[in-house]
């Protein structure tokens, strides 16, 4: 995300009502720092996880015992409480070969196991998928790809989606389910490139083996450059996903398809950004899509949009064509009291609402919590509504939900130790 130093670098139909729902109620569950030297983690870089009984589960950037950053644990228990855990800190082994920097937030599979990525760490400094699988009331760590095989394999991580099993891999064996996601860089080496991957890990015979299936800007970044956000999958197979660079245009970054077919995985932009002066239609998509049950793809874009605060827009195949509409332009009020750089992937619920956050904007310009119904835009929380962010301030990350609807998210900094927050927002 554009935050980090590491980058170095309207619908006119819409209607905002900045009211909150009556009932809607945000609570802190846990303030990152509360230990000395920050052991305990600070500034959350990405989405939460919720296993089966209701654990979050999350990274931050930084904290732990060597400042690389940490994966937590935030145990449901009694009458709502939360027990909070670290269960890893990274670069507990020498050269960081563990990984460093958990930029990209962790998922957890039906048996409760854990598995992310770093940016940083890994045999070559580029990254690593790791996962934590419980065992006896405690975690057992184990590195399943550091990236850099002369970096083709890709380098810099994000975050991970489990999904259905494609070849190829190196067996005859039935292919179960694997893990896929995306790196930043890395690539097509060979050709100079090197502007980001997708790469599928698939475990035989208990061994994880990593295959890339597509690598950007192998002749033209027409197809994207640099993906960072999630990926999803269908019911069929088919993997989307977007690329903050690159396109048919001026290189605002696109939406894309994976498609598996004949032994083959085959990539179609299915929309570039920036297609008319100044991107009304939005510009670079930090964010992964969220697709519905009818196939209609949502997502946010950083930047771009009527006011270039960012756009949320959808993308419908027509039969021939995918088409996109900008359903919202973020900042649209003075002083972007409506919200400002959407970077989180939507949470869409069973009633077809759509939540999401922005990293700035807001009452306090601190981030925000956003609605998109029937229509309508709603703004239900703004940060840093308490003294010194109390609540919690630059809003980062998916929300993840649990049985009741009820929305937990992080903030990067604010809190009672200025450092970060997991809240629970009811509605």
């Amino acid at each position: 995300m554009i935050r980090f130093a590491w980058l170095a670098a309207a619908s006119a139909l819409a209607v905002l009502n900045c009211v909150p729902p009556a009932g809607a109620h945000l609570r802190t569950l846990y303030s990152f720092c509360a230990e000395t030297d920050c052991i305990d983690g600070k500034e959350p870089s990405d989405g939460l996880a919720m296993d089966a009984n209701g654990n979050i589960f999350g990274t931050t950037e930084f904290g732990g015992d060597a400042n690389h950053g940490t994966v937590f644990e935030l145990v449901k228990g009694e009458g709502g409480a939360y027990n909070f855990a670290r269960i890893y800190s990274f670069c507990a082994m020498d050269a960081c070969t563990d990984g460093a920097l958990p930029l990209s937030g962790v998922i957890v599979d039906d048996g409760g196991n854990v598995f992310g990525t770093t940016r940083l760490g890994g045999d070559a400094n580029v990254g690593t998928v790791f996962e934590l699988s419980p065992s006896g009331g405690s975690w057992t760590f184990s590195v399943l790809h550091s990236f850099c095989a002369n970096c083709t394999d890709g380098a810099n991580p994000n975050a991970l989606m489990v999904g259905r099993g494609h070849a190829p891999v190196p067996t005859t064996s039935p292919i179960g389910p694997a893990l896929y996601g995306t790196t930043y860089h890395g690539g097509d080496a060979a050709g100079g490139t090197g502007l980001g991957t997708v790469f599928q890990l698939t475990r035989v015979n208990g061994v994880w083996t990593e295959n890339v299936i597509y690598a950007f800007c192998q002749s033209g970044c027409s197809g994207g450059a640099n993906p960072q956000g999630r990926l999803t999958m269908d019911s069929a197979g088919t993997i989307y996903g977007t690329a903050v660079g690159g396109g048919a245009t001026s290189g605002g970054g696109v939406v894309f398809s994976l498609a598996y077919a004949n032994g083959q995985w085959n990539q179609a932009v299915l929309y570039s950004f920036c297609g008319t002066g100044n991107c009304p239609d939005g510009a670079t998509p930090f964010a992964g899509v969220t697709r519905d049950p009818s196939g209609i793809l949502y997502g946010t874009t950083g930047s771009g949009g009527a006011t270039n605060g960012g756009a949320l827009y959808q993308l419908a195949y027509d039969g021939t064509q995918w088409n996109e509409t900008v359903l919202y332009s973020f900042c649209a009020k003075k002083n972007c009291f409506d919200g400002k750089q959407p970077e989180s992937q939507l949470y869409l619920d069973k009633t077809g609402a759509l939540f999401g956050t922005t990293f700035q904007g807001g009452g306090a310009g601190a981030g925000t919590i956003f609605r998109w119904s029937n229509a309508t835009y709603l703004r239900p929380y703004s940060f840093c509504q308490l003294d010194a962010c109390a609540d919690g301030k630059l809003a980062t990350g998916t929300l993840a939900a649990d049985k009741h609807g009820n929305l937990f998210g992080a903030t990067f900094s604010g809190g009672a130790f200025g450092q970060g927050t997991v809240y629970e927002f009811q509605r």
